[in-house]
């Protein structure tokens, strides 16, 4: 069909695909009043975006001298710019479906939602039967969506405030070991995760205090959260006290005798 050839396009096509067969797909779905079906093309797009940053990262952790610097973090900065509307697309397009239907299937590659049980035989031919999706897995809630969206949007404002590119903590994401307890590799949220609270630091040692919370409450929970909260509240109250003191409104003013 149109919409399977166009999907296949759109997995293959790179970032600076014009037309954008994945929007093209989005807007067919649009027009069918298909919201669901329509976050799923933009999943697509946002993907590819996001390898993209993840490749700009890189180059930029790689460059050597102030102008290769300068040029891999503005290329970086467009890239993650473009990674957070995309996935804005997402969020926006699985608001205006029902609660129950707010997640979208992941794609091949990002880990399909089948049982990983062993397959079932057919009872009569004794042929093995196709695996069976998984409800609630292999699935990006809206939840799930709206947690990367908080860590691309994240490093994008600590880019525009000027902090070095070896702060967003993609060098620490890409190399976290091996380390799932069953044996596997540990996820992508796992190394999404441990880059948090270097990114909190980072937000607070420039003054972006919504974004550092807003990437606290959405990644962590429980001690986690709250040792975030209280380096979040004591950065603020050290910056408060600082300003009033600049500004000579704090502390006791000297009398004359």
């Amino acid at each position: 069909s149109v919409a399977a050839a166009l999907e296949a396009r759109a997995k293959a096509a790179p970032a600076e695909a014009s037309p954008d067969p994945a929007m093209m797909l989005y807007a067919a779905r649009v027009a069918r009043g298909d919201a669901r079906g329509a976050a799923a093309a933009a999943l697509i797009r946002a993907r590819t975006r996001e390898r993209d940053a993840m490749r700009a990262a890189k180059e930029a952790d790689a460059a050597t001298g102030s102008k290769r610097e300068l040029a891999a973090t503005r290329v970086l900065t467009a890239r993650l710019e473009a990674h957070c509307g995309a996935l804005l697309v997402v969020v926006n397009a699985l608001r205006l479906c029902a609660p129950g239907e707010r997640s979208v299937a992941l794609s091949d590659e990002d880990g399909e939602g089948f049982d990983d049980d062993k397959k079932e035989t057919d009872a009569a031919g004794g042929k093995a039967a196709k695996r069976r999706r998984v409800p609630g897995r292999g699935r990006a809630t809206l939840a799930d969506l709206l947690r990367e969206y908080a860590l691309a949007a994240t490093r994008l404002e600590l880019l525009v405030a000027g902090a070095d590119v070896a702060s967003l903590g993609f060098a620490e994401e890409r190399a976290l070991p091996t380390a799932a307890a069953d044996g596997g590799e540990a996820s992508s949220d796992d190394a999404r995760a441990a880059v948090v609270p270097g990114l909190v630091a980072a937000c607070c040692a420039h003054g972006l205090f919504t974004a550092a919370t807003t990437l606290a409450t959405h990644w962590t929970e429980g001690e986690a959260l709250t040792n975030l909260a209280t380096v979040i509240a004591a950065t603020l109250a050290a910056r408060a006290a600082l300003a009033q003191i600049a500004a000579g409104g704090s502390g006791a003013r000297p009398t004359s005798l």
